[in-house]
């Protein structure tokens, strides 16, 4: 899976990045830089089980409480058709539907933990929950209760505020001007990012969950869009230009906002999308073979003309 920094430096260079494959629930941005776009569906539309674990451990289980629309289908679903083109249906499927496989797996879980209820109990009941019997995980509990009997994994056996092998690691070597290993925990901006205001970049900028979306998800709605518009929040000492014009509305909630913005910070809510218009690159590529191609034709075509006339 790529980060949003590898997936940016792909992008701008499709030499890195010849054939994008996207699979998605709605025309997000990603789904529309792909090259082939195939359908899934929203949990709600389909069989689904989610579970997590710790001290207050869930399991969701669900029906589709809608039908998929247009020519949407489940992942299984379209891999099954994939896999039945490419002549292997039955080694993909074994027979078995989606819910068929999940509630196989499932089943098989409980052969392992059988406090678990049955498959259909667990579609009955919707929300299955379990409490830790112990009341709550200790980390380190057997250190804590016998440390000498329980030793940690570090060189003193003992949680450590200060690593002789980090120390050791710094002195021995050759590090970056803005490289740090630090043998006892501080702070660091990183290898890419500073904190620290220049005057090419005078502002210090962060971003937040917005009320309106949560990551990107939502974010193309034209509704949401317009009632949480895509802002930056700056305090009105930096602003110029308009900046300026932005920062003198008279909004009371904006106002408020902008007053707790201290001088040199800028805030900006995570996970807009930049409304990206294109097809995907191999239909790109195609419209350009087919310009030069068509091109070459037209060439040709105008070298025949001058022989004939000629």
């Amino acid at each position: 899976m790529a980060t949003s920094t590898t997936r940016t430096t792909s992008l701008a260079d499709e030499s890195k990045c010849e054939f994008i494959v996207v699979w998605e629930t709605a025309m997000t941005d990603s789904a529309k830089y792909a090259d082939i776009l195939l359908p899934d569906l929203f949990r709600f539309e389909q069989v689904s089980q989610i579970g997590t674990g710790g001290d207050n451990a869930y399991m969701i289980s669900g029906q589709p409480c809608t039908t998929p629309k247009f020519e949407r289908k489940t992942l299984y679903d379209a891999l099954t058709l994939i896999a039945d083109k490419m002549g292997v249906k039955e080694q993909f499927t074994e027979g078995k539907t989606q819910e068929e496989w999940i509630k196989e797996l499932y089943e098989k879980t409980r052969e392992k933990d059988t406090e678990l209820p049955t498959y259909d109990e667990a579609m009955e009941m919707g929300v299955y929950t379990r409490k830790n019997p112990k009341g709550a995980t200790i980390a380190f509990e057997a250190f804590r209760n016998d440390p000498a009997a329980n030793p940690l994994d570090t060189p003193t056996g003992k949680i450590e505020i200060y690593s002789e092998t980090l120390a050791g690691i710094a002195s021995t070597w050759e590090l970056g001007e803005e490289d740090l290993i630090s043998p006892i925990p501080v702070y660091t901006h990183g290898f890419t990012e500073t904190d620290v205001p220049t005057d090419e970049f005078p502002l210090r900028c962060s971003g937040f969950h917005y009320r309106g979306r949560t990551h990107s998800s939502w974010g193309g709605i034209e509704l949401l869009k317009e009632v949480n518009p895509q802002e930056a929040w700056i305090n009105p000492a930096d602003a110029k230009g308009e900046a300026q014009h932005q920062a003198g509305r008279q909004d009371p909630r904006e106002e408020r906002v902008r007053r707790n913005r201290d001088p040199g910070e800028s805030h900006a809510a995570r996970g807009s999308r930049h409304g990206v218009h294109l097809a995907g690159r191999m239909a790109r590529r195609r419209h350009v073979r087919r310009s030069r191609r068509q091109g070459r034709l037209h060439q040709h075509a105008d070298d025949a003309s001058s022989v004939s006339v000629g």
